[in-house]
């Protein structure tokens, strides 16, 4: 047990730095997005532009802040599906289906269901829904919601269901955020755990040893501009070495979609701050 190591509450640092990927060795400064704090900054050749939110960052061409902002239409269309129309009756059917799906296969809860179903509502009586792409727009409502339930999914994990690329989806939460005043809540690394530990098979024990790290983690006020879900990935490959129910570095970074240098740096940081190089060792 991480034991006297381990025994904070509560964040006294704001979460909002925290963002979805997170590859930057421990030894250089990530970019990272003025907009939304994630170090996921693609390069392209009109610029600089944030994987996680959309920002352009040092770009040619005007910000995606502007007041004349558009979903990017010079792609088709995904999975064959039409935009939405004025009239509700000719989409509302396959609508339900395809909302069904996405959140079956994501696992999430009826509550985040129903209410995507009611901003679907809400957006459409605004007029945002027409002329796009259902499942641009499904997708981010389903991001902003889940993390309003408390049970986020990345834009990864999104993105593979839907078929819907990161970029289109953060544009869209972008739009809808200000066209309908939503805050995108940003995730807590606490939130991930449950379900990557079940991803992980690993025990109510490990669970709760890597909820004290990152407990205490958030006490020293170590976590920020880090990615949430590569705190989590990493507190749970600590904690399952100190509980005796091993997992590698690159069993944890397969099952949760992270890379390995993502949980090699981050459990090198929680183990050197948080003094727990006496029960662990870092694989190098």
């Amino acid at each position: 047990m991480v034991g006297s190591h381990v025994g904070g509450r509560g964040g006294a640092k704001s979460m909002e730095a925290f963002a979805e990927a997170d590859v930057a060795t421990v030894e250089e400064e990530p970019e990272m997005c003025p907009s939304c704090g994630s170090t996921d900054i693609e390069t392209g050749v009109e610029g600089k532009e944030c994987a996680e939110c959309g920002n352009d960052i040092g770009s040619s061409k005007s910000s995606s802040r502007g007041s004349g902002f558009q979903t990017d239409t010079s792609q088709p269309s995904y999975s064959g599906i039409e935009k939405w129309q004025t009239s509700r009756g000719s989409d509302s059917t396959f609508e339900l289906s395809e909302l069904n799906r996405i959140i079956s296969q994501l696992e999430l809860p009826q509550d985040v269901h129903e209410r995507v179903t009611e901003l679907v509502e809400k957006a459409k009586d605004k007029g945002l829904m027409r002329g796009r792409d259902m499942n641009e727009m499904l997708s981010a409502l389903i991001y902003i919601v889940a993390r309003e339930e408390g049970t986020p999914r990345t834009l990864d994990e999104i993105s593979d269901v839907t078929g819907v690329g990161k970029r289109r989806i953060g544009k869209s939460y972008r739009y809808i955020g200000r066209e309908m005043d939503m805050r995108v809540v940003p995730p807590q690394p606490e939130d991930h755990i449950k379900r990557f530990a079940d991803k992980l098979d690993l025990s109510d024990t490990v669970r709760e040893e890597a909820k004290k790290i990152i407990d205490e983690a958030k006490e020293k006020e170590i976590l920020a501009g880090k990615a949430p879900t590569g705190i989590a990935a990493s507190a749970l490959y600590i904690a399952s070495n100190i509980e005796g129910e091993k997992r590698t570095q690159k069993e944890v970074a397969e099952m949760l979609n992270v890379t390995e240098v993502t949980v090699r740096n981050r459990s090198k940081e929680l183990v050197e701050e948080l003094g727990l190089g006496d029960q662990f060792e870092i694989q190098s």
